[in-house]
């Protein structure tokens, strides 16, 4: 109740004074946190490596590799893995910076891996031979120890094919027979090919295409030997259902431009140029290479000459860029190169159609094997042997049957297997690789060893030749 005064005034007794109410205080300042792991800490030149992060409290992050900034899809501020690949030996180092509401303070985190540089090859040296499958070749080569091979099973159960005659062929020897020419192409191949059930080759281009040579044949001793102390590739495909002139196409330049008029350019002394002809003008390994000063050059049998050249089985004549240099060279400068030691670092070698091994040109598959011999043995003697990567390739598969349907890519390929070798000190020993390649690993391969960037997403999306090496 309220209290009278001595002067008739009242005071309120503290039960009736108004309540008030406590300030309220501010919510406490959380600064971000954040947290980095990497898959590997010391790699070898060339690995992926995969980064995640952890932030608490972070409304945003940024991200930087060596003091550079790296581009972020989005606001990640929670990553289960980015990959990175590391091309430069050293040390890594990737930070990241969380930033939280404002008044507050950035969190810096930071994880380092050191990457060590790989033995690099200083020569690599591609022999282009012609239309032979994996099979037709390997299909009966017996697995270094701790190795297997994808080819034809003794019992060859699961490769009967129907020919027209309703006869019933399964994969036979050849022996020393001659191997005549079978149809090729886009049209030949994807109709033997039939959406991959690998049917159709009797049936269209004869039972001869079920044959095959093996160790009774002559030559076929000493390139299986090859295979065996080196490294043989058994999931190499032709990169597309074309030809000779669109699979060196991608080799060189991961593309084929898909068009319909003729590429054939000016290539001297033989041919004037021809006003209808439109030469290539997209990039091409030999520009990749040129552009930082690290030289190229072809080495063809029958450059010089007239009556025996065959341009179409060399791509890097059909780009304005490349059409006329003087990096392309009879083949018998090869052997002058090797000897000098002035082989560019990448050399394309192209022989004769009596050392290519295309069958239908009246030579047994030992002529073909004795022209490797000879240039295998060469860079073997010479000094640049110890730095040094042979790779034996084929154009496509030539008609020949191969059991392994070829994964689909895109909508040229790839197409059927071919036989595929590295011989080179680095490569690893009596290996068979399973890994899927295609003749724009190739170009794969020479781009890692220079740190050259993909030419596109075709050449981003094949399988590299790593496994191939010990690197």
């Amino acid at each position: 109740m309220p209290l009278l005064t001595s002067c008739g005034g009242s005071v309120k007794t503290p039960e009736s004074l108004p309540a008030t109410a406590s300030p309220s205080s501010p919510p406490p300042i959380v600064n971000p946190t954040a947290s980095m792991s990497v898959s590997a800490t010391t790699v070898p030149q060339g690995s992926k490596v995969i980064v995640s992060w952890q932030t608490q409290n972070a409304s945003s992050i940024s991200l930087t590799e060596n003091e550079q900034s790296v581009a972020l899809t989005g606001n990640p501020v929670n990553s289960t893995g980015t990959q990175f690949v590391l091309n430069t030996a050293g040390t890594t180092i990737f930070s990241l910076t969380a930033t939280g509401a404002a008044g507050t303070n950035p969190a810096t985190v930071s994880v380092s891996v050191t990457v060590s540089a790989v033995p690099r090859l200083d020569h690599i040296i591609v022999v282009i031979l012609q239309n032979n499958s994996f099979d037709h070749l390997f299909g009966t080569y017996p697995a270094p120890p701790g190795n297997t091979v994808d080819g034809l099973s003794p019992a060859a159960l699961g490769y009967e094919q129907v020919d027209q005659n309703g006869t019933t062929v399964t994969p036979f020897a050849l022996g020393n027979t001659l191997a005549p020419n079978l149809p090729e192409g886009y049209t030949a191949y994807t109709t033997v090919w039939d959406a991959g059930k690998m049917d159709k080759f009797a049936y269209y281009n004869g039972d001869i295409a079920m044959g095959y040579y093996d160790s009774t044949t002559a030559g076929m001793s000493t390139l299986w030997a090859y295979a065996s102390q080196f490294a043989l590739a058994d999931h190499y495909f032709q990169s597309s259902w074309g030809e000779a002139p669109t699979n060196q196409l991608y080799m060189v330049a991961a593309n084929d431009n898909d068009q319909n008029f003729s590429v054939n350019p000016f290539y001297p002394p033989c041919q004037a140029p021809e006003p209808s002809a439109m030469p290539y003008t997209f990039t091409n390994v030999a520009d990749q290479l040129a552009s930082k000063q690290i030289s190229w050059g072809t080495y063809q049998q029958g450059y010089g000459d007239c009556a025996s050249d065959q341009p179409l089985h060399n791509a890097l004549q059909y780009f304005t860029s490349t059409n006329a240099s003087p990096n392309m060279q009879d083949y018998s400068q090869f052997s002058v190169a090797v000897q000098n030691g002035t082989l560019p670092g990448v050399s394309f070698v192209i022989p004769s159609a009596t050392n290519d091994m295309h069958p239908g040109y009246f030579n047994p598959i030992s002529v073909g094997v004795q022209f490797l011999d000879a240039l295998i043995k060469q860079v073997q003697s010479s000094s640049i042997w110890s730095s040094s990567a042979i790779i034996i390739t084929f154009d496509d598969g030539g008609g020949w049957y191969d059991h392994v349907a070829p994964p689909q890519i895109d909508n040229q390929g790839l197409g059927f297997r071919v036989p595929t070798l590295v011989i080179s000190p680095l490569a690893k020993h009596g290996y068979v690789s399973h890994v899927v390649m295609d003749h724009v690993s190739i170009l794969k391969l020479i781009q890692w060893n220079w740190n050259l960037p993909n030419l596109n997403l075709r050449n981003a999306a094949s399988g590299d030749m790593l496994d191939l090496f010990q690197f």
